[in-house]
């Protein structure tokens, strides 16, 4: 009974709701942004600090 209970929750509610924004949102990004952090800093470091 306490289980059910829980399962209604609003913590638990809004838990499930960010799970299911985390994974339609951000979870598709994640091998676009693993490439980008794999293609390296090159470019990036080749700027003068005088550039920022």
């Amino acid at each position: 009974a306490q289980a059910a209970a829980q399962g209604d929750s609003p913590l638990h509610q809004a838990k499930l709701k960010l799970a299911d924004y985390f994974a339609l949102r951000v979870l598709p990004q994640a091998q676009g942004l693993a490439a980008t952090i794999a293609a390296g800093e090159a470019s990036i470091m080749a700027l003068e600090i005088d550039a920022f």
